[in-house]
């Protein structure tokens, strides 16, 4: 979506809210507030009048966005009931890195430049766990530690234990 594209949608959903626009002494928006149905949208645009950020409260959470390339998102904070995610994106609007925090185990994920994971640090009641995946993006090495201690696994190419 273009940012002529993204700015003529943006009106037509403010056509039934209230909004209040800053500009510069260009006369580019700057900034953009506005009270939806679904929950108030702050937009920040930088000095050429692109997107750069965002934050809405809505029904499902608060959602923070950062942008670099015009419409695409950059970096994305999601924050429903009792979770906290954020996604961080590539040039090329791929999922890069991951972070969770939730009821399910707390999770770090990294990504290689195609998307696919390659490390994975999780902890929950029992355990710390740190995994590792070869350039498929399959579990190759497993180091946990609990209670009891710490235990190396090793798997093979099909995920077997070594």
């Amino acid at each position: 979506m273009t940012t002529e594209e993204r700015l003529e949608k943006l009106e037509r959903e403010l056509s039934n809210t209230s909004c209040l626009s800053l500009v510069d002494a260009e006369g580019r928006i700057r900034l953009i507030l506005v009270v939806a149905k679904d929950g108030p949208r702050l937009l920040l645009f930088d000095g050429n009048g692109m997107p750069y950020a965002l934050l809405a409260v809505t029904k499902d959470g608060q959602v923070p966005s950062l942008f670099r390339d015009c419409d695409k998102a950059r970096a994305l904070l999601t924050v429903p009931v009792d979770k906290m995610y954020l996604n961080l994106y590539n040039p090329t609007d791929e999922l890069q890195d991951h972070l969770s925090i939730n009821d399910v185990p707390p999770i770090v994920e990294l990504r290689d430049a195609g998307g696919k994971i390659q490390v994975v640090l999780s902890v929950n009641a029992a355990n710390l766990e740190f995994l590792l995946h070869d350039a498929e993006g399959n579990k190759r090495a497993s180091l946990t530690m609990g209670k009891e201690g710490g235990r190396l696994r090793l798997f093979d190419e099909k995920g077997n234990t070594i």
